[in-house]
């Protein structure tokens, strides 16, 4: 598996058997875009369940089509989802995403050491 790949919205990285996820700063995520992440973060997994830290700070907007495809094809292989968020905002809209999603186990954090301190538990893989 790769370790770093990046695309025109989000950059993704193994790490000690999570998969990372940072967004690009001021990404408004509207269908396609949303489209192109889950396919790059599937493509990355090769059929196989991860952990994912998914840092959503430098999201401005998503659009509810674009949430709407998260919550169902883009939940697919996701065994924990750590969602790290800055604003008040960003985790009234990530509790929403929790409520509406698979039961997948889902926590929003503010810090992405908190996020991978939860995580830790469902990495099965080791980092090659």
């Amino acid at each position: 598996m790769k370790k770093y790949v990046e695309n025109n919205f989000a950059s993704f990285r193994m790490e000690k058997g999570i998969l990372h996820i940072t967004y690009k700063e001021t990404i408004c995520l509207y269908l396609p875009a949303a489209m192109e992440v889950v396919s790059q973060r599937l493509i990355l997994q090769h059929g196989k369940p991860y952990p994912i830290l998914c840092d959503i700070r430098g999201v401005n907007d998503v659009t509810g089509e674009a949430r709407e495809y998260l919550v169902t094809e883009g939940s697919v292989l996701i065994s924990a989802l750590a969602l790290v968020a800055k604003t008040p905002l960003s985790h009234l809209y990530t509790e929403i995403y929790a409520l509406e999603t698979p039961p997948i186990r889902l926590k929003t954090f503010k810090e992405e050491t908190m996020a991978m301190e939860f995580l830790r538990p469902f990495a099965r893989i080791p980092d090659l």
